[in-house]
């Protein structure tokens, strides 16, 4: 049938297309194809960097050339972990277009069709699940998605830090100043909760011990006997 026909034209196609000619096919439809900073060698980057990065500060705001500075090197710390683990999904990425390209081979063997474009984006979707899920359960991921979050807490970390300094110096108030007034306000509301609790105990405790008391009076006031009142008689003058 026609359908059987284009499956075998397809993986045909599969077939004679190195993997090669299929990673620059799917390089075209990145948002800056090429090599776009190909001029750029990264080992030129990486010296400027650390030419910047080695001069000390000096003046009045050495500290805060000396913040800035720690702030580029964290954040190239970042951009390179991040590379390592784009690279990594790059190749899972592949991984998953070359099982693709299998299954597709297997149904024209079996003379099978991709019936539609719903069909085929399907296996695609099912394809790049499994290698991601091949992926995700291995030390690399871990260890490379560790590093990664890792990197990007501590640049955000020293970015709050540079901001509440410069806020602190125009007496504005800062995120770590916030924090600490929360957390006092939380200490008090807990406090006041835990005092409250106390009253109230002591109040209850108050209460019963008046309870005993008024049974004991009562006790005491059934079990003795009332004394007799003697009267008096008036005499008469002789």
């Amino acid at each position: 049938t026609d359908a059987n026909e284009a499956t075998h034209k397809m993986a045909g196609i599969w077939q004679l297309m190195p993997m090669d000619t299929l990673q620059r096919t799917f390089a075209l439809g990145s948002a800056m194809p090429g090599d776009f900073l190909g001029v750029l060698k990264h080992d030129d980057v990486r010296k400027m960097s650390d030419k910047f990065l080695s001069v000390p500060g000096v003046g009045y705001t050495r500290e805060s050339q000396e913040q800035l500075q720690e702030g580029v090197r964290l954040w190239n710390e970042y951009q390179k972990v991040s590379q390592e683990y784009n690279q990594a999904l790059y190749k899972v990425g592949m991984e998953a277009m070359e099982a693709m390209r299998q299954k597709i081979l297997a149904m024209a063997k079996e003379g099978k069709a991709v019936k539609s474009l719903r069909e085929l984006y399907d296996l695609w979707v099912d394809c790049n699940e499994e290698a991601y899920a091949s992926f995700a359960h291995t030390p690399e991921y871990s260890r490379l998605y560790g590093r990664l979050t890792n990197a990007l807490m501590t640049v955000k970390q020293h970015g709050r830090n540079i901001i509440d300094e410069g806020l602190g110096a125009l007496n504005v108030p800062t995120h770590k100043g916030i924090n600490t007034l929360q957390k006092r306000q939380y200490d008090m509301g807990r406090q006041q909760k835990d005092a409250l609790k106390k009253i109230q105990d002591l109040q209850q405790e108050i209460a019963e011990l008046h309870n005993l008391f008024r049974q004991a009076k009562a006790g005491n006031t059934s079990e003795s006997p009332v004394p007799a009142v003697k009267r008096r008689t008036a005499t008469r003058a002789p």
